[in-house]
């Protein structure tokens, strides 16, 4: 997807030794690269989550 691709072309722009380095848009709290990555990886798979939670519950109360 296009998504994907604009992911992909954004992390391949960045090396081992940036993870520690905090952008300017983060500094206010303190997050470094790898800090996002980390709530990246769990923030995108978590609405994965509530959309089937959501359905799952839908489907049960509508038969």
């Amino acid at each position: 997807s296009e998504s994907r691709s604009h992911l992909r072309g954004a992390l391949s722009t960045f090396t081992d030794g940036d993870l520690q380095v905090i952008p300017d848009w983060f500094r206010e709290r303190g997050w470094s690269l790898e800090r996002i990555l980390q709530v990246l990886c769990w923030h995108e798979p978590h609405h994965q989550g509530q959309a089937h939670a959501a359905l799952n519950l839908w489907k049960g109360s509508h038969g």
